[in-house]
């Protein structure tokens, strides 16, 4: 049997919190990457999860963050970059309104092909947001038949307008990943429904 190395057993510890964490839509999972004090750690060991030769990616913002984490990308994961309307992943860092409109949705024969959206933000707020308390998601994975609030605070309300409609024609959309530095992961497939109150 090959030996396991360290990278590896990152890869699969991070896939077993993304697999929690789409099972369990709006819900907080922790992310432990392998060298938490290095910089953009969880967003690193997520990317090294997710992107190899075969897949696209494109990251979206203007900030010093998403240009690191951009270089990053390219330098180690060995994915091709792409546009925003063709990338297999979009990253978006510190990208303004109507991003989360523009990723592809896939088609109604291979719905799978939508893209996978992953919002980097940064620390949460050290006291509770009231905007989280207006979202409720529903659908599998959620057994509240009134649905729930997403756990993860600070995220803005335009986020999850645009998610919403975006994802409004299932089984077309995408499916959004929103992970903190600290490491906060929360997952929403195209299957949760997202309502906005007032």
């Amino acid at each position: 049997m090959p030996a396991i190395t360290p990278p590896e057993w990152e890869s699969q510890r991070i896939f077993r919190a993304l697999l929690a964490a789409f099972s369990r839509p709006g819900r907080i999972v922790r992310l432990e990457p392998g060298d938490p004090a290095a910089p953009f750690a969880c967003a690193r060991a997520l990317a090294r999860c997710l992107l190899d030769e075969t897949v696209s990616y494109c990251v979206a913002g203007e900030s010093p963050e998403a240009r690191s984490l951009g270089e990053f990308l390219g330098r180690e994961t060995r994915a091709r970059p792409a546009g925003v309307e063709e990338a297999d992943f979009l990253w978006i860092w510190g990208a303004g309104r109507g991003v989360l409109s523009r990723p592809r949705r896939g088609t109604a024969e291979e719905p799978q092909q939508g893209a996978t959206v992953v919002c980097c933000l940064g620390p949460g707020p050290t006291s509770p947001t009231p905007e989280r308390l207006r979202v409720r998601l529903s659908g599998p994975g959620i057994g509240a038949a009134s649905g729930i609030a997403p756990e993860m605070d600070g995220i803005p309300l335009f986020v999850f307008e645009e998610l919403a409609a975006v994802n409004a024609e299932f089984p077309l959309g995408v499916e959004a990943v929103f992970l903190r530095p600290e490491g906060g992961l929360m997952a929403i497939p195209r299957s949760t429904r997202i309502r906005i109150g007032g």
